[in-house]
């Protein structure tokens, strides 16, 4: 670049009319401020060059955060589905306990299932994935260019899911208290025996948590189902953005 760039200043210099009626100084200074044009473009290209790779690198790195993060979104959607269909099965039982409370039904066996089901918080294993957002953190939420995004994905990630980790909390407070082994033993994973099946569904105490625990698992479902759109709303955004990534190679003119 510099041998073609001195090669058009000599040019310039030494076959012009200027260069014929130019004293001595006057080539000297001509030569100078080639010289010093000369390092000027240079340093303005390497600058440019320097500028185009730091904007790739910065765009390949933002890419990887954003597919980590649409990762995470993919994996979330599905596990919040399946939470929401578990916790309707749930909600299934509490309404058969309900029914046999309301028509003071004789307990029976097949109730054991359903009360060991109605006492249950719906949270078991359930996990946000937040690798992706977590990675986003530790690189600067700069890192992703398009401000409408990177508020979407924020809110998302801060807001939307920090009420589902909240109302999470609340229903693993209800079902961690221990409070049905004052009532209820268990013979195997899928059943509660109460001490006194003829008095089981009379007792206000089992009502009274059993109830609590639906509430606050119905708050859980809710903001799992609240969730959703703003979640394949951000993913939808996402993909897009990684599209036109693929697209743009090259930093935009300014």
């Amino acid at each position: 670049m510099f041998t073609f760039l001195r090669r058009i200043r000599k040019s310039f210099i030494y076959s012009g009319a200027i260069t014929k009626s130019a004293s001595p100084v006057g080539k000297y200074l001509l030569y100078a401020i080639g010289e010093i044009t000369l390092v000027v473009i240079g340093i303005l290209i390497a600058l440019q060059i320097n500028n185009r790779n730091e904007w790739r690198k910065e765009r390949a790195l933002e890419k990887i955060v954003l597919e980590d993060i649409e990762a995470n979104i993919e994996r979330n959607h599905q596990l919040i589905k399946d939470a929401i269909k578990t916790i309707d099965r749930i909600n299934y039982s509490t309404g058969i306990l309900n029914q046999a409370i309301k028509a003071n039904t004789p307990f029976s066996d097949t109730l054991n299932y359903h009360i060991d089901q109605g006492s249950r918080s719906g949270t078991f294993l359930f996990k946000l994935n937040l690798d992706g957002y977590e990675s986003l953190q530790s690189t600067g939420f700069n890192i992703i260019q398009n401000e409408m995004l990177k508020d979407e994905v924020l809110s998302l990630f801060e807001v939307t899911y920090g009420y589902v980790q909240t109302t999470l909390q609340f229903a693993n407070s209800s079902y961690s208290s221990n409070w049905w082994k004052e009532y209820f033993y268990k013979t195997d994973m899928a059943s509660m025996i109460p001490y006194d099946p003829e008095k089981i569904l009379q007792n206000r105490r089992v009502i009274t948590e059993i109830l609590n625990i639906a509430f606050l698992r119905n708050d859980f479902q809710s903001s799992l189902k609240e969730s959703l759109v703003p979640s394949q709303r951000v993913l939808e955004m996402i993909k897009e953005e990684l599209r036109g990534a693929d697209r743009n190679v090259d930093p935009p003119a300014r």
